[in-house]
């Protein structure tokens, strides 16, 4: 019988960068957009599919132990949380959601592939120990990150986050419509965080008067 799970994409509406320094940060789920993984159990070595990336297939475990993909990685995390063999059969993943365009595409296919083999294995995996697992592999992707991605993404509720505190979920007590364009110039968040930490070794003051404008 076939699995399937999702999780959507999200946008930081105010304090994207800052919010690794401890600034407040607001931040929504894109619900419409999504990505999506479908188990199915075979009797032969798990394999991950990425529908995105050309029919990319993963094995697990990978060839190589150095350097393994970040989904390789997650699915190490969610089997070493069971501490449960890998089970035999494939795992398609596929997504709405543009990749390095800040919508939380990593974080997104990270969460799927953690549900999904949660129920492959016929297992429950809760929403606190998933964000966990996404936070280390946003790790990966990002370098330093907040925490903000991850949270968003697994729980899908609007946020107001600051970094090392308990996040606060937003009530919408009026319909929201907001525009989001795609410029279609994808560009990488590692880059942007590290781009911005030698910024902030250089000029650390009028930085931090940034920071506290936003």
């Amino acid at each position: 019988m076939n699995k399937e799970a999702s999780a959507a994409g999200k946008i930081i509406l105010l304090g994207e960068h800052a919010v690794v320094y401890g600034i407040p940060a607001i931040a929504v789920p894109l619900s419409a957009l999504r990505a999506r993984a479908r188990a199915r159990a075979a009797d032969r070595p798990l394999t991950l599919i990425l529908r995105d990336l050309e029919g990319q297939r993963l094995s697990f475990p990978p060839a190589e132990r150095g350097g393994a993909h970040p989904l390789i990685q997650m699915t190490a995390l969610v089997l070493g949380h069971f501490d449960a063999p890998p089970p035999g059969g494939e795992i398609s993943i596929q997504s709405d959601i543009p990749i390095a365009s800040g919508l939380g595409s990593g974080a997104a296919a990270s969460a799927a592939l953690g549900r999904v083999l949660a129920a492959l294995l016929g297992r429950r995996l809760p929403r606190a120990v998933l964000n966990e697992l996404v936070f280390e592999i946003e790790k990966i992707h990002h370098g330093t990150p907040s925490g903000i991605d991850n949270t968003v993404v697994v729980h899908e509720k609007p946020v107001y986050f600051v970094k090392g505190s308990a996040p606060q979920t937003l009530a919408i007590a009026t319909p929201l419509h907001i525009l989001i364009a795609d410029s279609g110039q994808p560009a990488l968040t590692r880059e942007a965080v590290a781009a911005l930490r030698q910024r902030r070794g250089r000029q650390p003051r009028q930085t931090q008067q940034v920071f506290e404008s936003i």
